[in-house]
């Protein structure tokens, strides 16, 4: 049997005198814990239901953002492929069909890069290590021109073609035209003969 008013389980017991059934009334205060007890039992719930109500108005809006975002990637990925097909069927990038359109895409996308004070130092940057490799090989083919011509100009010093003038049927082994031209182009070339 429970209480009318807060619904606490009553004690039961037995009258052994009257063989009757009989429960033991409790006092107001116990009333009053057992329905504040209930109180903070719901209040508990209540708020719970209101963090996973909120958690999932939260997952909805989130979804709902990312739906959308995907859609406009998507979109941009459509219009960047265009863009691609068209350069790859032309062979050639022309800024008004091109750059423009890829940059208007990219921005609608949220993707605005950097401006012209940041990028441009970068693509500075990124010229010049490109070029520094061929810059490296222009300096070595000069260089190496450079010890042609000196090559060149040793042989016909000494009167060399493509035997030595000095003595019928070639140079003897006294002749030191072979160790003059390269010492010439040794010169020329920069570097150190190795005897």
């Amino acid at each position: 049997m429970k209480c009318e008013k807060c619904g606490v389980e009553l004690v039961e017991y037995e009258c052994s005198r009257t063989d009757t059934k009989s429960t033991t009334p409790h006092r107001p205060s116990q009333c009053i814990a057992a329905l504040q007890a209930r109180v903070a039992t719901l209040e508990m719930i209540a708020d719970a239901a209101k963090r996973a109500e909120e958690r999932w108005e939260y997952e909805a809006n989130r979804v709902t953002e990312l739906t959308g975002r995907v859609a406009t990637l998507e979109a941009a990925m459509g219009k960047i492929d265009a863009i691609r097909n068209s350069i790859i069927g032309r062979q050639s990038i022309h800024w008004s069909m091109h750059i423009y359109p890829l940059v208007a895409t990219l921005d609608e996308a949220g993707y605005s890069g950097e401006g012209y004070d940041v990028a441009r130092p970068k693509a500075e940057a990124e010229i010049a290590a490109y070029m520094a490799p061929i810059e490296a090989l222009e300096a070595k083919l000069k260089t190496a021109t450079e010890a042609l011509k000196q090559i060149d100009f040793a042989r016909r010093r000494h009167g060399h073609n493509d035997t030595c003038s000095y003595a019928v049927g070639g140079c003897d082994y006294e002749c030191d035209c072979g160790a003059n031209i390269s010492t010439h182009a040794i010169a020329a070339l920069g570097t150190e003969r190795k005897e």
